[in-house]
């Protein structure tokens, strides 16, 4: 999964703040250089990762975005 996460930064995709994995969930504070592109990353990441370690994702994802500094200090 980390090398996936690093791919995705590598390939300018995001830029990940923080992650954390659960069984079948995570939380993550991820900037997107393009939000309009969001989805389908994120998508795609979740099926690539899926497909190579056997997770079995929570379908879909929740979205918050972060608007200013402080929000971002409180989250």
């Amino acid at each position: 999964m980390k090398r996936a996460i690093d791919h995705n930064e590598a390939s300018g995709k995001w830029r990940v703040v923080l992650f954390l994995a659960m069984p079948d969930h995570w939380h993550a504070m991820i900037q997107f250089p393009e939000p309009e592109h969001m989805e389908k990353v994120l998508r795609d990441w979740k099926r690539y990762v899926a497909k190579h370690t056997g997770i079995a994702w929570q379908d879909g994802f929740f979205e918050h975005r972060l608007s200013s500094r402080q929000s971002a200090e409180e989250k």
